[in-house]
Parts: structure tokens; sequence; C-alpha cells
């Protein structure tokens, strides 16, 4: 069936009606949804707060009295500049600790594009926050989500989102706090983010250097050949503090070194790699591994265990690697897990030699991950809404791998993502799925994710690119002779005519799937195909047929030991014994 199981698998026996933790929201097997009772809660979404946040007085001064509802203010200036960390001082500021800024009574949004580029992934994760229902399309759900509120959104690395100007349209009278490298995505006046002057360079290179920073003329020379760019200035702090060299050596090397791209009019994403590699060469093969695996993710918390998989270790052997990366300001902690500590050092990163099964390993990790978090509730989604930044990016790398491992990672991460709602998330990774399934020649991983892209469109209400996909699928599960593929499609097919209130058509294609359900011994469809045709003929004003489907499907879950789904037909039972009295 194309709801209740897994794209492309046996169907999954577990429960049709999962909660998502979004507002009180239950998403239900047919897509409805239904309210939990569950309180609302407001978003309270920080990036991580700088370590040494060095003055940037009047800056921080100027953001702090210009954020209001209704004003956007954008935070301009080149890669390692301090955009985001100033805008996380900001927030930090506003909101210290759990409690809502009293300007933004109605919760602060964090999205970062150097993750996710996409405008629509931003709209459908503000929606979600917010607990709005993404239809009939994220734009619209993320409108309905901040009318009427004062929020704060502050979105990060503006210059590489699509459609910056699609997030905006659905501010309403919210507050925005952008950052970006382009002075063209500021709606209206911007704040440059100007290189530290001399003195606040040399005190954040001594907070991070220590004792080896203690000669001021000297640290003066230093701050000034490294453009008093913060992120170069940390990391020569924190080399300094980890080797013992002086100053003076430290600045003879920077000297015989090319270090143009540090000039303020010439930065770019990869403009410190000088300072990068002299921090590498201090650490061990070990440290330097571990920072090759990070550069195949996210720029988002990475959990020791993952590297450990990736790197066929164990955990604890990582201690002394991860210290090292901590030490040069390399990664920094996030919660239980790791980050790496800028998006200069990221791509730094990817370019670092690793072994060619790391990608896998990592798959292999990741799909354990979702597959048993997925069957948790909320805690097991507390646990894997950090991992879900690095699902695209390393989905993406198994693609161009042509590593038909992503498929495995495709279908334990599917679970979770229709549950919580992140279905233009799904559509992503479902399309790149059907990409890697094409350049194998796969036929039949080509028709699961045909099909699962067509079960993302039915959950977004486009019902005739839903009916397109699955008529795409269905010829091809017959030529390869995979009956229940087959099945699922006319299934879904009867789903959508039911969705369309088109009876006639419904009871057809429900029929004609339950036929080859039961031919194949599908017991687990069969009770669903049972109990949609009574919901049909509950909607036909039939009560007696109605009865019978139910009734049949209650004995076969019943049978199969699928205690919700027994309670679930038991009420609709209720419902039309009600409504038949009346």
């Amino acid at each position: 069936m194309s709801d209740p199981s897994l794209p492309g698998q046996q169907s999954a026996q577990g429960s049709n009606i999962a909660q998502a933790d979004h507002g009180g929201i239950a998403v239900v097997g047919d897509g409805n949804v239904i309210h939990t009772g569950q309180p609302y809660r407001p978003p309270l979404q920080r990036p991580p707060r700088a370590e040494h946040f060095t003055d940037r007085e009047t800056e921080l001064a100027t953001l702090l009295e210009q954020l209001r509802p209704g004003h956007v203010c954008t935070l301009c200036g080149p890669g390692g500049i301090g955009k985001t960390a100033l805008a996380a001082e900001v927030l930090w500021t506003l909101a210290p600790g759990e409690e809502l800024p009293a300007h933004f009574p109605d919760g602060v949004f964090y999205h970062t594009f150097y993750n996710q580029p996409q405008a629509d992934l931003a709209l459908e994760s503000l929606a979600l926050a917010f607990g709005e229902e993404v239809k009939p399309n994220p734009q619209a759900a993320a409108r309905r989500a901040l009318a009427g509120r004062a929020a704060l959104l502050l979105l990060d690395g503006a210059e590489d989102a699509d459609n910056l100007p699609a997030v905006l349209d659905v501010k309403g009278q919210c507050g925005v706090l952008i950052t970006s490298r382009k002075h063209g995505d500021a709606p209206a006046a911007w704040q440059d983010v100007r290189p530290l002057p001399p003195a606040e360079a040399v005190s954040l290179l001594h907070k991070w250097g220590g004792n080896q920073s203690d000669d001021y003329t000297v640290c003066e020379a230093l701050c000034h050949l490294m453009g008093g760019l913060p992120l170069a200035v940390r990391l020569a702090g924190r080399y300094l503090a980890q080797t013992g060299d002086t100053t003076a050596e430290y600045l003879a090397w920077l000297k015989s070194s090319p270090l143009e791209a540090l000039d303020q009019g010439n930065r770019r994403r990869d403009s410190v790699p000088v300072l990068l590699e002299k921090s590498l060469r201090q650490v061990s093969e070990a440290a330097c591994a571990v920072l090759a695996v990070a550069g195949l993710l996210a720029l988002a918390p990475i959990e020791r265990e993952a590297l450990a998989a990736a790197l066929a270790v164990a955990p604890d052997t990582l201690r002394q690697p991860l210290r090292e990366l901590l030490d040069f300001g390399l990664l920094q902690r996030s919660g239980p897990g790791y980050n790496v500590s800028h998006v200069l050092i990221l791509t730094y990163a990817r370019k670092l030699d690793h072994p060619a099964d790391i990608p896998e390993r990592l798959a292999d990790y990741y799909s354990t991950l979702f597959k048993e978090q997925s069957t948790q509730g909320s805690v097991g989604f507390a646990r894997l809404h950090p991992a879900r930044p690095h699902l695209l990016t390393l989905l993406n790398r198994l693609a161009q791998q042509q590593k038909a491992q992503a498929f495995t990672l495709l279908n334990a991460a599917d679970d979770y993502l229709r549950l919580q709602g992140f279905n233009l998330e799904r559509q992503l990774v479902w399309q790149t799925g059907l990409r890697l399934a094409q350049a194998l020649k796969d036929s039949r991983q080509q028709a699961n994710c045909i099909q699962a892209l067509g079960e993302v469109h039915l959950r977004l209400a486009e019902y005739e690119a839903a009916r397109d996909r699955y008529e795409e699928a269905r010829p091809i599960y017959a030529q390869i002779g995979d009956r229940l593929g087959e099945a699922n499609c006319i299934d879904s097919l009867g789903q959508l005519a039911m969705r369309q209130q088109d009876w006639l058509a419904a009871v057809q294609f429900l029929q004609a799937g339950l036929q080859i359900y039961q031919a194949i011994n599908s017991a687990y469809d069969v009770a669903w195909s049972h109990y949609f045709l009574g919901q049909v003929s509950a909607a036909q004003n039939d009560p007696a047929k109605a009865r019978h489907y139910y009734q049949t499907a209650a004995k076969l879950f019943e049978a199969i030991k699928l205690q919700p789904q027994v309670d679930m037909v038991q009420q609709a039972l209720a419902q039309l014994s009600s409504q038949t009295e009346s």
C-alpha cells in the first residue's frame, strides 16, 4: 500500500498513525492531519554562540536598537568576517535563557542556507517550526504560520539562497536578520561588518593565544597581515596556544607565505587555506582523518559515533583526535556532537583526501540510525533532527559516486521525513535516488523512486502529478514482475480517487489492488484494502457494505497483532453505528 508501507519495500507492519511533534499535530496514514491536544510551543532557535566574542559594541548596539517587528536588518561582509557570530550574539543577548525576547514573543527561527540553499526547504522548516501543516505549498503554509505573529527570523548565508525574496515575502510583521556576502540580498539598508580594528583584533588574538600572544607590537603586525579577519585571528591564536610558537615566529612564517587572499577586497570561501594548513601540520593523522570525514557532511552537529563508524574505529579512540581539533578551533562542541566551526573550514575539509569507502560507511551508520530511531516516537525524532542536514549531502555524494547503497539510506530515512512532514525534503532525496537509478539502469529502483515521488505529490495535494507518477511506475513494476509494487501503485490510485471523492474509480482501483494483495498473500495490505473500501462505502452511504469491510479489516489486523489498527477500525465502526442510528 502506498502510504502505510515504505516505497519500494515490503509492507512495514507498524502503526499507521504516528505523531509529529509540530504544534500538537499528528500525521495520519492517509495524509490527513489531526490535533493531538499537545500545547503549542513557540520555537527558540539560535546558532551556537561564539566562545570569545570580542567587542563589536557599536554594531551590536545598532542591531539591538533596529531589530523590531516588521523590520529587516542585513549584515554584509566577506567570509570569515564574523557575520554569523555577530548575529548569534544578538540572539543570545535578546534571549540568554529559555524565555523569548520581549519584542518577539511568538518565537525565534534560525535557518542557514549553507546546508539547504533551497528557499522551499527554508519555508517548509519555518512552517513546521510554527506548527503549521505544509499545504498547499511551502510559501502559503509559511505565510499562514507567521500571520499576525511577532517573531524573529535569522536567515544565515543568504548568498547561497536560490530565492531569498520568496522567503522574505512571507515575513508579515516579523523581524528579520539576514547575513550575506552580497549587498544585493539586503531588501533595504544594510550594515557592513568590518574587519576588527587593531586593538580589538589584538584582544581577540590574546584571548585565543593566551601567554603566547603577549607582545602587543608583534601581535598588532600579525593582525594587520591577517587583515583583521576574525576567523584568521582565531585560528592563529589557537595555533599559538597549542604549539608554543612565539608571535614573532608565527609572524615570520606568515610573511613568507602567500596571503593575498586575505586582502580585504579579495576574500573567497577558501580565503584562509594557508592558516588551516599550518594548523593541520600540528595535529595527528587521526585528527586530519576526522576532519576529512566531517568535510563529507553538512555544516551541522556530528555524533562521535558517526565519525567512528566512518573510520571503522571504536568511538573512544577518537577522544584525543577530537580534542586536538577542538584545541585548534577547527571543530567546536555542539551539545553531544561536534560541529565544523566555520563554513570556510568546511570548504577546506572537503578538499582533504579520505579512503574511498568512507561515504559507504557513513551511509551504513545513518541508515541504521534513521531506521532504529524512527520507531521511537518523539524521543527518536529529537535524536534524528541534528542528523537531517547530513542526509541530502551524503545522498548527493553517494549518487555522484553511483553507489547503490544510497537506496538503503533513502528507505531508512523516509519514515522520519514523512512522519515529521518534511515533504519537500523527501521530494529532493527521492529525485536524487531517481537520477541514480536511471544512471545505474536499475528498473526496480526507478519504479520505487517514481512511486515514492507520487506519494509526496499526493501529500502535497498535487493530484495530477501524483497520478502521473503512479501511472509511470505501474508498468515498470509489471514488466519486471514485481506484483507488490504494481499493487501498491494501483492502491495509490485508489487513495488518490478517494481524495478527489471519485468513489467509483476508488472502488475499482482498491479492488484491483486487493486482488493482487490476496494473490501474493500480503495480509497486512489486504487488511488496509478492506479498511479503505469501508471508508469508500461509508462515504457512499452504504453502511451494510462499510460494516462488512470494517469487520473484515479488524479481524485481519487482529490476526497479525496490530492492535492500534484494530482500535482505529473499531472507532470507525462505532462512528458508523452512530451515524446509522441518527
